[in-house]
Parts: C-alpha cells; sequence; structure tokens
C-alpha cells in the first residue's frame, strides 16, 4: 500500500513538473493559474485512475479551426437553425432544404462542398441564412491543436471521445478501427447519409424495445442501421454559397436521403449511426467526465451529467465562458477557463510525459 501511495506521490510531482515546464515554452493565452491548477488535477486522474476518462466535445473546439460555434458569441443558432433542421421541414421541399439550410449552415463539413470550392480555386464559402448574407468561412476546416492533442491523449491511455460535432475533424490520422474504439459520433456523420422513407423509431419503454426489431423489420436498412456514401454534385454560385441542383435519393428504396446526422425531431435511438446504447456502456465505465467547448444545452450533455451524478464522476469543464452544469447543480466541477487549443496540449503533454 506504501509503494503505491509513493508510487502515485511520484506521478503527480512529476506531473506538476511538466505543467511547469509546459508554462514556461507554451504561450497560455487567458489561460490562469486556477485553471492550471485543475489541468495538472485532470492530468493526475487521468494517470492515476483505473476507470476511464470521458471527453464531451462541442462546438466550441473547433472554433480555432475556423467553424462557427452553436451558442457563443458569434453563434448560428436560432429559430432558424431549430425550425430547418428537422425531418418535417426537409420533406415540405427537399431542394430548399438542401441549399437554404444543409449547405449553408454545414457546407464546411461536406467533402463534396470542400471539392466544389477547389475545382475553382476558392479557399471560402459563405455560410448562414442567405436573407442576412451569410458570413465568409474556411471551405475547408482542419483539425488544430486540440483535436491533435486529444488524439495523441487518448491514444496512450484510457481516455475516449464523445463529440457532438458532425465536422469529422477529431481522429482523422487514425486507422478506422482504433476510430471507432476511441470516439462515439453521437449526433452523427455530416459525409454520409441515411434514407428519410423509415419513420422514427418509438419512444423509450420495455415494450418499445422488444417491439423494435419487428418494427424495423422489411424497412429499408440505411434507414436504420446503415448509411450510404453518396458525393452530392456541388456548385458555389456567385454569392460564394454551396448548392446543389438534385436531391440525393436512396440506393435502395428510391426515397429521399437525408444526411446522417441527428435532426431535432429525431431520438438517439432512431439510427444506429449515433452508437447511443455503446455511448451508455461507456459512461458505465468512467468515472471522469471531461467537458470541452459545449455550452451543455443538448440531451448528451444532460445525460452524461445526470450519470456523473449518479456515478460520483470527477467532473471537468475546459471552456472560454462560463457553463451551467444545470439539470444537476449539485455537481462539484473544476473549471479550466481558456481556448481548448490550448489547454488541451498542456493536459497531453503532462500526462503522456508522465506515464
Amino acid at each position: 500500500m506504501f509503494a503505491r501511495w509513493g508510487q502515485h506521490r511520484f506521478q503527480r510531482a512529476f506531473v506538476a513538473r511538466r505543467i511547469k515546464r509546459a508554462r514556461s515554452i507554451t504561450s497560455n493565452g487567458g489561460i490562469d493559474s486556477a485553471s492550471l491548477g485543475n489541468i495538472k488535477h485532470l492530468a493526475d486522474r487521468i494517470t492515476t485512475a483505473k476507470n476511464s476518462t470521458i471527453f464531451l466535445t462541442g462546438a466550441g473546439l473547433s472554433a480555432a479551426s475556423g467553424i462557427a460555434t452553436y451558442r457563443g458569441e458569434g453563434g448560428v443558432w436560432d429559430s432558424f437553425v431549430t425550425d430547418w433542421g428537422t425531418k418535417r421541414k426537409l420533406k415540405e421541399d427537399p431542394l430548399e432544404w438542401y441549399n437554404t439550410y444543409w449547405l449553408g449552415t454545414h457546407g464546411q463539413a461536406v467533402p463534396a462542398v470542400h471539392e466544389a470550392a477547389q475545382a475553382i480555386g476558392q479557399d471560402t464559402i459563405r455560410q448562414g441564412p442567405r436573407s442576412s448574407g451569410g458570413q465568409r468561412c474556411v471551405a475547408r476546416p482542419k483539425p488544430n491543436q486540440g483535436h491533435l492533442a486529444l488524439e495523441r491523449l487518448c491514444h496512450g491511455t484510457n481516455c475516449r471521445v464523445v463529440t457532438q460535432n458532425v465536422d469529422g475533424l477529431h481522429f482523422q490520422g487514425v486507422a478506422k478501427e482504433e476510430r471507432r474504439q476511441k470516439l462515439i459520433e453521437i449526433h452523427g456523420d455530416a459525409s454520409t447519409f441515411k434514407c428519410a422513407g423509415h419513420p422514427n423509431r418509438p419512444l423509450n419503454g420495455f415494450w418499445d424495445a422488444l417491439l423494435c426489431p419487428v418494427l424495423d423489420a422489411g424497412n429499408c436498412p440505411f434507414g436504420i442501421t446503415d448509411t450510404v456514401d453518396r458525393n452530392l454534385d456541388v456548385r458555389i454560385d456567385e454569392s460564394g454559397f454551396p448548392q446543389i441542383d438534385e436531391v440525393p435519393m436512396c440506393p435502395s428504396c428510391s426515397a429521399l436521403l437525408m444526411p446522417a446526422v441527428l435532426f431535432f425531431d429525431e431520438a438517439y435511438r432512431d439510427h444506429d449511426v449515433y452508437r447511443w446504447m455503446e455511448c451508455i456502456q461507456w459512461k458505465l465505465s468512467a468515472n471522469t467526465l471531461v467537458m470541452v467547448g459545449t455550452s451543455n444545452s443538448v440531451g448528451i450533455t444532460s445525460t452524461l451529467l445526470r450519470a456523473a451524478y449518479l456515478q460520483g464522476m470527477h467532473v471537468y469543464d475546459i471552456n472560454t465562458e462560463p457553463t451551467d452544469t444545470d439539470p444537476i447543480a449539485a455537481i462539484d466541477v473544476r473549471r479550466i477557463r481558456g481556448p481548448s487549443e490550448q489547454a488541451l496540449p498542456l493536459l497531453s503533454a503532462a500526462v503522456l510525459d508522465s506515464s
């Protein structure tokens, strides 16, 4: 027991030295001393804990890659996004939906948009409501130092990532199997499609769970389990907005294809691409939750915060601005204030150099 205590004491001291050294060689920007202390505390937990650590990432992580955040300063979430980001709105006028909403707000995450912009020699596109003129954004975002630090950290430790982002910037340089073992894209993948012809699965409940296989039988597999790789024929119009002239159709049942992302009138259980049950298993085996660049305003954050409260998990929040931990106000959260592209490299260096 004393040998183990001595080993942990040595590891904590080593982590502290690594943080101190990182501060001397890295510009810590707006990261204050209290936040640096919490980075040290988190690094120590990752180094010594037996159970896994879950990083829950949001739009703030991708801000340094040039992708607009949702609810922070300059965010794009408003009634336009919540109204248009539904299956109902898609089916009213599919072509208008793709051009006005999907390509207008998520075009940066669509590979066909990258190719269309490159074909005409442009490195930016317009994103946002056309009525307001949108804003110029980088056409092909790349992983930033925060993404890369998380990739290194997860490769060498028992850490995993659940991301709310659909931009595909996590683990780009990692083999497919390892990527699946370390990453759940809980809101889907903007580079692929699913069939819109399948109805939503029933609400939660014992009998509903039993009925799901019966209700799913005979329906298009791309509507419930599989996804379709389809390259949209995108052009960049004179204003800089990405557009298409024909909507994609399902190769199996000829119904409309929709992006394989979570819509506002869908649930996590409606398609296997969200890997909801795997996410539940991950949270049960974790003892530390780290929220990165998220406003804690959607379903998955509430789910994981409740799990943290019930399981007695340690909770950390890496963000540039204060966030709520509602609906569980009793959770003790260690705050790390500053850009994730600065905080995560400090954390990664401290953990990996001490292991």
